[in-house]
Formats: structure tokens, C-alpha cells, sequence
């Protein structure tokens, strides 16, 4: 459905679709109401208009696909944490000994590794000997278990299950095929 021919009310449907209320949505889509009870009157009989209700549920739609992984991305997500390393998390240092990069400057790819960071400052030694120590503990996503989940979905194990076929099984298949049981020896014979 394309947008609303009106533009008041295509903002109106924009902004409930945001989360505002009836009467902010109202107010926000430039009507300009008496009062709150008129804002809120007005609010609703927008609503109940089909072409307002229709407009609205399409933006919702619209946004809930948004907010849903496709199969590519749930795909490139698993590959950045496949291809995760500390080292990436690490920078040279600087005068203030620095050796964690902050998360701000950080690549997105590279934060989303991260599973748990802990920082813990304190003073160790006592009166000209004291010094600031700060101790950054860095925990990544699991790479074995992404790489577990990508190798099964391109199919890069393969399951070998083996069959211990019990003597009651192997007499029921004498009994069907008229010969004693024999495994196959591979070889087709």
C-alpha cells in the first residue's frame, strides 16, 4: 500500500506506528486540537478510518519484517563470530597504557564478538609507591560454536551411524530373505 495521499494523516499513521499515543500522534501530524479530549476523539476516529487502520498495519508489517533476520544475515552474523580474535579487540596502547580498544571506536563486526567485558580499577601498593591498575577482562562469542553451526548448514559433516543389529533382528531377516543374515562387506556382493 502506498503512503496515505493526505500527508497529516500519513504522519498521523507514521507516528502510532512509532509508538505514540493517539493524541501525540495526533498533535505530532500537525492537527492542531482544542484540547486533549478533542485530540483524543479525533485520535480515534482517525484510527477507525479503513484507510488509516490499513496504512497503519502495513507500516507495521513493514517494520516487524525489518526487524527480522534473513537467513544471509543470521549466515554473515555466524561468519563474524567464526572469524572472531581477541586481537582485534586489542590496540598498541597509548600514554595512559591503553591496550583495549574503546567500544565506541570499535567496528561494529568487531564489538558484536564480544560477549562480556569486565573492568575492574583499583590501587595496588600503598603511599608513594601507589598506582592506579585498571584490569579489562574480555570474553568473545563462542568461534567453535558458530563454526559448529555453519558447518552444518553447508553440510560439512557428515554423521556416520553404525547399527548393532541384534540376534532376534537378524533371524527376523533370515526368516524373511530365506538365507542366514549376513552384514554386507561393502563390496556389494
Amino acid at each position: 500500500m502506498s503512503p496515505l495521499a493526505n500527508a497529516k494523516r500519513e504522519a498521523f499513521a507514521r507516528a502510532i506506528v512509532e509508538g505514540k499515543s493517539g493524541r501525540e500522534a495526533y498533535r505530532s501530524a500537525g492537527y492542531k486540537p482544542k484540547n486533549d479530549a478533542t485530540a483524543d476523539a479525533c485520535a480515534s476516529r482517525l484510527l477507525a478510518e479503513p484507510a488509516v487502520a490499513a496504512r497503519v498495519t502495513v507500516l507495521k508489517e513493514a517494520a516487524a519484517d525489518d526487524s527480522v533476520m534473513s537467513a544471509r544475515e543470521v549466515l554473515e552474523e555466524l561468519s563474524k563470530l567464526g572469524r572472531s580474535s581477541i586481537k582485534n579487540c586489542i590496540v598498541n596502547g597509548d600514554d595512559a597504557g591503553e591496550v583495549i580498544a574503546s567500544l565506541s571506536d570499535m567496528p561494529d563486526e568487531v564489538a558484536a564478538t564480544i560477549q562480556e567485558m569486565t573492568v575492574e580499577t583499583y590501587t595496588e601498593g600503598r603511599g608513594d609507591n601507589a598506582r592506579g591498575v585498571k584490569r579489562v577482562r574480555l570474553k568473545l562469542h563462542s568461534k567453535t560454536s558458530a563454526l559448529d553451526l555453519l558447518g552444518k548448514h553447508y553440510k560439512l559433516f557428515t554423521e556416520k551411524h553404525e547399527h548393532d543389529l541384534s540376534d532376534p533382528l537378524k533371524q527376523l531377516l533370515a526368516d524373511i530373505s530365506g538365507t542366514a543374515f549376513r552384514p554386507s562387506d561393502g563390496d556389494g556382493k
